[in-house]
């Protein structure tokens, strides 16, 4: 089975970068069939650092094929999060943060008073998401919501600045709570109880992310390996950009400690969300799609030798290679409702990626 629609990353977002680039692109309501996951939730638009078509199809083309309910409800929180990425690339890359401010502004009102600004830019989003946590008056009833999705706001804010540098361990942690934390609990069927562990598996979300991203990251000025770790292997951040350092003894230790040692903590504590034998239908797919990515990340860094620029030219034709097959078992699992039912991630997958991924 064939994906419908190509994964080529152009979508229908044709206006200039000089001529209001972000709201006459804010994705359009899901199309019925035969679109792309790019296309739905504006991969391509925004002028951001990358087109991210393809990332997105990795991390989501599950979503392609939920129950019409459940996936509109999914598009709807995966578009907001892509237009407030890209809002914050945009001002990093454009040295111009007057945008992404007006939007935390924007955001700020409705939080305070209940309603947007009637002439933001960005009024649609700021109206969808009052339509979504907000009553008729302005209270406030989804407040855990809210508070991930000010948490992600505030965490974006603070970390989408020029030589972003990590120092300590202790505060690159910080950062993986509050990036993937919040970002995973602004997805919709998240239960209470759920919150804590679907926190975790943001983390650990956010890191095997960051590793497929690296050479996109570096090429950026991004590096977020914190430079007490580097130091402990004789790196700074400049030498990751060497490729004669990619080969030699201290990157390869590096990456052997990130990978080998430091990433199985982080997978320790998010094999927790086992326990949850409630998960909503989709977020059990969401997370069996992910194990398969974070399995096929992690293989094509061990067979490429932890070089970042063989990677990225395995990966991506990996990844449109798989995804027909991974689509087509989402559709042998996908429930035709949209009702919330007991699903069982099976323990024994999650063990095993603990343990081996």
């Amino acid at each position: 089975m064939q994906i419908s629609t190509a994964l080529a990353p152009g979508s229908q977002c044709t206006d200039s970068l000089s001529q209001n680039p972000l709201s006459p692109c804010f994705p359009p309501p899901p199309e019925p069939q035969g679109s792309t996951l790019g296309t739905q939730v504006g991969s391509s638009c925004y002028g951001g650092v990358a087109d991210d078509a393809l990332k997105d199809e990795d991390n989501a083309g599950w979503v392609l094929d939920l129950a019409p309910a459940v996936q509109a409800a999914w598009l709807q929180r995966i578009r907001w999060l892509r237009l407030v990425d890209r809002l914050a690339e945009q001002a990093l890359i454009q040295a111009d943060p007057t945008r992404f401010t007006r939007f935390l502004a924007g955001w700020q009102q409705l939080k305070i008073q209940g309603t947007p600004p009637p002439a933001h830019p960005d009024r649609p989003l700021l109206e969808e998401l009052r339509q979504a946590w907000f009553g008729q008056h302005g209270q406030r009833f989804d407040a855990p919501a809210i508070a991930a999705w000010e948490r992600y706001l505030t965490t974006i804010h603070r970390y989408h600045q020029p030589g972003l540098v990590f120092t300590t361990l202790a505060e690159y942690e910080t950062f993986l709570v509050d990036m993937g934390g919040g970002f995973f609990q602004v997805f919709p069927f998240v239960a209470a109880h759920q919150r804590a562990a679907i926190a975790y598996w943001g983390r650990l979300d956010q890191i095997y992310n960051q590793l497929r991203d690296l050479q996109e990251d570096l090429q950026q000025g991004l590096c977020y390996f914190p430079t007490q770790v580097l130091a402990q292997f004789g790196l700074h951040r400049e030498a990751l950009l060497d490729p004669a350092q990619r080969t030699a003894a201290p990157y390869q230790h590096l990456m052997q400690f990130w990978v080998d040692k430091y990433l199985p903590r982080l997978r320790r504590k998010a094999r927790q969300i086992a326990r949850h034998t409630d998960l909503h239908p989709s977020w059990a797919i969401f997370l069996e799609w992910s194990i398969a990515r974070y399995r096929r990340i992690e293989t094509t860094l061990r067979e490429c030798a932890f070089d970042y620029e063989r990677f990225t030219a395995v990966y991506w034709p990996r990844v449109q290679a798989e995804l027909p097959q991974l689509r087509s078992q989402v559709q042998t699992l996908s429930p035709q409702t949209t009702a919330t039912r007991p699903v069982v991630l099976h323990a024994p997958t999650i063990s095993r990626m603990t343990t081996n991924a």
